[in-house]
């Protein structure tokens, strides 16, 4: 073969190659427009509803597991505030975790003011605090509380002991309600209903009438 034949077949042959060459391919356009892997999940995950942390101090409103205990202390002539501020103290004195540092209420009530007003409503447990530590169910929420039936005695003070003498100023009903005798309002003599701390049908609450000279135990409800 001549050498100028030769050099135009080989110059044929390259152009023919060039011309089988795969163009170059065009991104998807929804991968071009995102520029975000299709395999990589970058989407912000829901937040996850962990509930109200109820056995926290500070807890508040309805959805509260609630700590109640009977005074280990007793009284006489006991008034709303006094009956409070007595609560607190026993539960500042407590070496409990779930009572120590807590708010409390006696569940007490007057003319103005019932123990159904007073405690709070919650559609969580009562509970009563061992000296372990460990937690019991005194009702399963506010219905279970005032049914007439609880599911265990309130019969642990603030140490987590269980109370000797059972006797517990109420002046209130099961329901909450005031009882028609309640030392005139805890500011005079007479007589007074009082609860029985080892019962768990309508007598915790309302057992009997006593002289309100006689000294008795408090409950105390975490707000």
């Amino acid at each position: 073969m001549k050498p100028a034949a030769s050099l135009l077949f080989v110059a044929a042959a390259i152009a023919a190659c060039g011309k089988n060459e795969p163009e170059p391919t065009t991104p998807d356009k929804a991968d071009a427009t995102s520029g975000v892997d299709a395999a990589d999940d970058v989407s912000t995950p829901s937040p996850v509803d962990g509930g109200s942390d109820a056995s926290v101090p500070g807890c508040k409103g309805a959805s509260c597991e609630r700590a109640v205990f009977v005074t280990s202390a007793s009284f006489a002539g006991i008034g709303l505030q006094t009956a409070d501020t007595q609560c607190n103290a026993a539960a500042q004195a407590s070496s409990l975790p779930r009572i120590k540092g807590r708010s409390f209420k006696a569940w007490i009530s007057t003319k103005a003011e019932t123990a159904a007003q007073r405690v709070p409503h919650s559609t969580l447990r009562y509970l009563k605090v061992l000296a372990t530590g460990d937690v019991e169910t005194v009702a399963p929420n506010w219905d279970g509380l005032v049914s007439g039936a609880l599911t265990s005695a309130i019969d642990r003070t603030e140490t987590g002991a269980v109370i000797a003498d059972p006797l517990v100023w109420t002046g209130t009903l099961p329901n909450g309600d005031r009882a028609t005798l309640n030392c005139e309002d805890w500011a005079s003599g007479g007589s007074g209903r009082v609860g029985d701390a080892t019962k768990t049908d309508i007598r915790w609450t309302s057992s009997m009438n006593d002289d309100c000279a006689n000294a008795h135990h408090i409950y105390c409800f975490e707000e």
